[in-house]
């Protein structure tokens, strides 16, 4: 017999000795107490089970929020990995861009924008052609590379800007495998190296440059020393003839010292002999008298000229000979380029940055102030494929004229410790963009820069297509 069913006989014979009046009073009492002491035993085990029960829940409680503080900690600590990795990815300049297997950008960094001039929002979702950054042979060649899952690209080529505008960089491209090790989609990183190129092409002048220096020193000394010999004879001459012989014996003269100053002005020139005074200029002021110097020039040739200076007070350490020559050269160009007339344009601003690669003498300093001065014009521009020679010595497009406007106004540039490039193409007009120090200048000792220093009285060549 079940102890359930025991319970229910036990029940009924109670009730039955209550209701029947013959039972004792005793064996009553005795079955009650004795019901009792079960129901007491039945609710002590039932008391005891909900304590069970009871820390049962409370240890399920206390493990469940163990679990949850760790599940918290997780999240923190994944969110603490996530903004660590978004803050690499925002610091490097490198642009980087991430494709998933259909092609479609899914990552990109700031210096995505900073290099191409889209947005991460704006790349988003889109392939590589729909950024129209590289032209159809690269995409074409990036294409056949990316077919490939386990090859990767590292070549350099030219982007077209969000703007427009032409720059040079270095693409490296290489699969994304996920946890399994399979390819999920590229990786791609660009590379900003135009002042790169800038520093290739200027190295590439120097050693031209450095090869013509030491011929054209040998010619102009073979040169000079029959010189010398002429002007002695023609000054012997000059002193025996009367008249119109005379006066011829002169003009022989004055031809040898006009040879003999360009002959010394091209071994100052090659020799790198360009030592410039140092003197405190007030900038503005020195553009200003100088355009009003040039301002019956550009009348007679139908020029206007236009400025755009800084708001502060500018004061340069340089040679003002030297520099009324740097932009007399540059003037002269452009004047040169616009034979209908046309507008020539002089912008100043300050720049403060940190010195990067054209400037690595001032690499001292984490931060350098820097002179920014752009001559620009609206004439034809200078074809692409000439600007890496226009600083060259002796290069010109014109019928007449030596070529040496622009290589000496680099070489003035180079001595107050700057650097000019072309900065646009032939649609925007020529635009040169000069950079000198501001600070970490030293006036040094000033020494006397030889008589007859190259570029005084020699028209630059213009050098436009």
């Amino acid at each position: 017999m079940t102890e359930q069913a025991a319970k229910s006989l036990s029940r009924h014979k109670i009730r039955e000795q209550l209701l029947d009046p013959s039972a004792s009073s005793g064996e009553g009492i005795r079955l009650l107490k004795k019901a009792f002491s079960s129901f007491n035993l039945a609710t002590a085990r039932l008391e005891k089970s909900y304590q069970d029960l009871e820390r049962r829940v409370q240890s399920l409680d206390r493990a469940l929020a163990e679990k949850n503080r760790e599940l918290e900690r997780n999240l923190k600590e994944t969110e603490k990995v996530r903004s660590y990795l978004h803050n690499i990815l925002e610091s490097l300049h490198s642009g980087v861009l991430v494709l998933d297997s259909a092609g479609r950008i899914t990552t990109s960094n700031d210096s995505v924008r900073a290099i191409t001039g889209h947005g991460t929002r704006d790349v988003l979702g889109l392939s590589l052609p729909d950024l129209q950054i590289f032209d159809d042979a690269f995409m074409q060649h990036l294409g056949r590379v990316m077919t490939h899952p386990t090859q990767g690209c590292n070549c350099e080529t030219r982007i077209i800007r969000k703007d427009g505008r032409s720059l040079h960089v270095h693409l490296s491209s290489s699969p994304m495998k996920d946890t399994w090790d399979q390819v999920s989609g590229q990786v791609i990183v660009l590379q900003d190296i135009e002042r790169l190129k800038t520093l290739e092409e200027q190295a590439q002048r120097t050693g031209r440059l450095s090869a013509m220096g030491e011929m054209a020193a040998r010619i102009a000394h073979e040169i000079r020393n029959p010189l010398g010999s002429i002007e002695l004879f023609a000054s012997i001459l000059r002193r025996e003839l009367e008249g119109d012989r005379k006066r011829l014996a002169e003009h022989v003269i004055n031809g040898v010292k006009t040879l003999n100053m360009v002959v010394t002005n091209l071994l100052y020139f090659f020799r790198g002999s360009l030592e410039p005074t140092r003197t405190a200029l007030d900038f503005h002021g020195f553009l200003s008298d100088f355009l009003r110097e040039m301002s019956h020039v550009m009348e007679k040739n139908g020029i206007t000229f236009e400025t755009d200076f800084a708001p502060e007070a500018l004061t340069l350490q340089g040679d003002p000979e030297l520099l009324k020559q740097l932009f007399l050269n540059l003037v002269l160009n452009a004047i040169q380029a616009m034979p209908g007339g046309g507008e020539i344009r002089i912008a100043t601003r300050l720049i403060h940055d940190k010195v990067e690669v054209l400037a690595p003498e001032y690499a001292d300093s984490p931060r350098a102030v820097f002179l920014e001065v752009r001559v620009s014009d609206t004439g034809p521009g200078i074809p692409e494929e000439i600007r890496s020679r226009i600083f060259d010595p002796f290069f010109t497009t014109r019928d007449k004229g030596a070529g040496l406007g622009l290589a000496i106004a680099h070489n003035i540039m180079e001595a107050h410790g700057g650097t000019i490039h072309i900065v646009s193409g032939r649609k925007e007009g020529a635009a040169f963009l000069m950079t000198f120090p501001m600070n970490h200048q030293t006036a040094g000792e000033e020494e006397d820069r030889p008589k007859g220093v190259v570029g005084h009285g020699e028209e630059p060549d213009s050098c436009r297509g």
